[in-house]
């Protein structure tokens, strides 16, 4: 373990190893113009800002140490060869510097650990000065704990320190005498209360430590400390009683090479730098490792003895690099993913399809149709039809405008009759094998609905329907079997963001996981997003023709991962977007053509992620996914883009060159055997690659579909970089097979190349590359939908 007192004396030294280290590597040189790719353990988080460099002004950093950030978004840090705490914004603008080298009151000698309260009291560790100095939030000092407080011996080089969220508590990692000390507030100043560990000896124990450097507070108040040279981390409560431990050493996931800074999010998530390994790990409260990024160096992702990490209150990561003289912030990723591909359709060609008003799909995959021919359908997920339910008109078993679907999870159909004012609840008969209406709410028995429309069922069988006439949406209890309005107010019309106010709303889906629900508000254009209180959580569109835009949306519906596509009727097109609202993609135009719509009405997710589309005008259904493929089109953004082609080409045409031509600048593939990039002279089904282009271009390639059965792929311990099947296969389907023990897939990414930004995957799709990281060998199997 590196130790400031030795980093002060051999900074230089380190320096130039690091540099010698750094370029014996096997690392290949990218075009400057573009973001590099990331290497053996990167990825996770994007690149956001580098701050500062080596210096002694305002604003430049030596060594520095420790990092903290504030209730107000600024950011501490313990500048520590220079002696002093500097103060940035969010922005890493330089606000503050505080000390000078020495032992007085306000100087410091090579301090590493900082914190700060909620009420911007900042707390360094003065380390060489074997002290804790307290400075009140315009860097005055307010008090300074010298060890000799209430019979505590002396600090011996104190590093890592952290404050209770309630600001009563002070933990402080007392590195060389390996023992955390407690200090709790009494009659406003801090008091020794405890230790934790066996002051000034050593142990590998429970509650022992061999020179913790880093301890950081959860929100719950259980303290996490780095217990550095033992490899590992340890979690204790609030009054210090040993909770849990994770880590040993070594170089994978989960293992530590002298683990010096810690810090927990909000969402109680652990951060550790891990320090020999040049790299970021991040666990649960339980330890169970979630992801990791970073290598030694000195590039974007890569650092050079990472001393200490930090949240900010937008959810990024901001590192001391410590060897690398700077601060880096880097942003959570975020998911984005292309249109889907147009599969098949039915119904234009005389198929027994009249103007489809609304469609919903079950569990087995089974397509239920409602129709303007007054009637619902149910279809096999290829189009043959099953049995039919349903004649014009309003008496029993009859329908006047069935405009939205939903399933139970006992199969029972619900049908909003919107003309007649009622909604229908539909079950399959047993003998005779077909539907019938057993159970029917509204005109004429009573004055429940005016005009019905969308219909959505959550996890406990509770019914949604959107009442459009009445501007609101009332819900099925499904325990009292009583209707009540979940949101908007009964008869009254609005166009206000009020979340009691609709004006003629459409559409409603429901995700079974979160309980959220989403509303088409039509006549405003807009996407409303409650919770299962009725509370609304957000909003978004306005009325238009551009992305985030409507015209006349109507239908809406949720993918396995929860993304929301919207019909946009007046627009002919559907429109995606993430769970908050963020646009992902548009498709569709007016037409009678494939991918071409003439006002579609109604939209359905397959389980497998296949999107149906009830193409009224067209007399249709549509059906677009990922499936077999015998050519594709790949779409190269200039910069970067991580590729895939997933078929099977002939000897001669697998080449580079033949694929690419003089299209390309660069092309790398990652070896995950050797952690090392490599320039391919053949494409290879099955591997992901990472192209460089200077414009933006499309290539054409044709080939032979690969089988049609579950698609296998080799990967490595670490990262590995890989392909894609010839359809879209869910993250959660990916299997493995490593001899019997528990799944070892910890993360898979994308590299965006319009936001030039690594983000989290949830599918695989075709012809992009992924970066998957596992922590054994192990074949994937990804399991094609059926």
């Amino acid at each position: 373990m590196l130790f400031r007192s030795m980093r002060t004396q051999f900074h230089a030294v380190l320096r130039v190893c690091a540099a010698i280290a750094f370029a014996a590597t096997t690392l290949l040189v990218l075009p400057m113009h573009s973001p590099a790719p990331i290497l053996a353990d990167e990825a996770p988080f994007i690149f956001l800002d580098k701050w500062g460099e080596y210096g002694t002004d305002p604003g430049e950093f030596f060594s520095p140490s420790g990092v903290a950030v504030g209730v107000d978004g600024k950011v501490y840090v313990a500048d520590t060869s220079n002696d002093r705490v500097q103060v940035l914004d969010d922005d890493g603008t330089t606000l503050a510097t505080w000390g000078t080298e020495g032992s007085g009151a306000n100087q410091f000698n090579d301090p590493e650990g900082i914190a700060v309260d909620s009420a911007g009291n900042i707390y360094v560790a003065d380390t060489d000065n074997n002290r804790v100095v307290i400075l009140n939030s315009v860097g005055t000092v307010i008090h300074i704990l010298d060890g000799h407080d209430a019979g505590a011996d002396n600090f011996q080089y104190p590093h890592g320190i952290d404050v209770s969220p309630d600001g009563n508590t002070l933990y402080i990692a007392d590195t060389y005498n390996h023992s955390v000390h407690i200090y709790t507030m009494v009659e406003g100043t801090y008091a020794y209360s405890a230790t934790i560990g066996d002051y000034e000896i050593p142990g590998t124990g429970d509650a022992q430590f061999n020179g913790p450097a880093g301890v950081a507070v959860g929100p719950d108040g259980s303290v996490y400390v780095a217990d550095t040279t033992n490899r590992r981390v340890q979690k204790f409560d609030a009054a210090g009683a040993f909770v849990t431990k994770w880590g040993e050493y070594g170089q994978s996931a989960g293992q530590f090479w002298d683990p010096e800074g810690i810090t927990v999010d909000a969402d109680g998530d652990v951060y550790v730098t891990d320090t020999g390994n040049g790299r970021i790990q991040k666990f649960t409260e339980d330890g169970e490792f979630l992801i990791m990024f970073g290598s030694m160096g000195s590039g974007d992702y890569r650092f050079s003895y990472p001393d200490d990490v930090a949240v900010t209150v937008d959810g990024d990561i901001v590192v001391a690099d410590t060897g690398n003289d700077c601060l880096k912030l880097y942003g959570p990723a975020e998911f984005y993913e292309d249109p889907p591909r147009f599969l098949r359709e039915w119904g234009s060609e005389g198929g027994g399809l009249t103007s489809p008003l609304s469609i919903a799909i079950d569990d087995d995959g089974y397509v239920y149709v409602g129709e303007d021919a007054q009637r619902v359908q149910k279809f096999t997920g290829t189009g043959s039809l099953i049995t039919t339910w349903g004649t014009p008109g309003s008496g029993d078993n009859q329908l006047f405008g069935p405009s939205g679907i939903a399933l139970d999870s006992e199969d029972s159909v619900y049908v909003s009759d919107s003309q007649n004012h009622r909604v229908h609840r539909l079950a399959l008969n047993g003998t005779t094998g077909l539907y019938e209406s057993v159970e029917r709410w509204g005109a004429p028995a009573e004055d429940l609905f005016y005009y019905p429309n969308g219909v959505a069922v959550d996890a406990d069988d509770n019914v949604y329907v959107v009442d459009s006439g009445n501007h609101c949406v009332q819900m099925l209890d499904a325990d009292s079997g009583e209707w009540s309005v979940f949101a908007g107010t009964k008869g009254t019309y609005g166009d206000t963001t009020d979340a009691d106010l609709f004006c003629n709303p459409r559409g409603i889906a429901v995700d079974h996981e979160s309980g959220w629900i989403y509303v088409v508000d039509y006549q405003n254009a807009r996407i409303k997003k409650f919770d299962t209180s009725g509370t609304l959580l957000t909003m978004w569109g306005s009325y238009g023709q551009g992305p985030d835009e409507f015209n006349v949306p109507c239908g809406i519906a949720l993918d396995p991962v929860g993304n929301v596509y919207v019909i946009d009727c007046g627009d002919h097109c559907i429109q995606k977007f993430n769970s908050d609202g963020g646009f992902m993609s548009e498709w569709g135009t007016s037409g009678t053509e494939d991918g071409e719509f003439n006002m579609p009405f109604g939209v359905a997710v397959h389980p497998n992620g296949d999107i149906y589309v009830a193409d009224y005008g067209n007399n249709r259904i549509q059906v677009f996914t990922y499936s077999e493929l015998d050519s594709v089109e790949i779409a190269l953004k200039t910069g970067w883009n991580t590729v895939s082609v997933p078929l099977e080409l002939a000897q001669g045409d697998d080449t580079v060159e033949a694929i690419f031509g003089d299209d390309i600048e660069a092309i790398y593939t990652w070896n995950a055997m050797s952690k090392s990039y490599e320039a391919p002279s053949t494409i290879e089904p099955g591997l992901g690659y990472w192209v460089a282009v200077s414009t933006d271009t499309t290539i054409s390639i044709d080939g032979t579909p690969l089988a049609t059965d579950d698609w296998e792929c080799q990967a490595h311990a670490g990262w590995n970089m890989i392909g894609s099947a010839s359809e879209a296969v869910l993250v959660g389907a990916l299997t493995e097979d490593v001899s019997g023990d528990p799944l070892q897939l910890s993360a898979v990414y994308w590299w965006n190349p319009v936001a030039k930004s690594y983000e989290i995957a949830s599918s695989i799709q075709p012809c992009k590359g992924y970066w998957l990281a596992s922590t054994a060998d192990c074949n994937v199997t990804m399991t094609l939908p059926e």
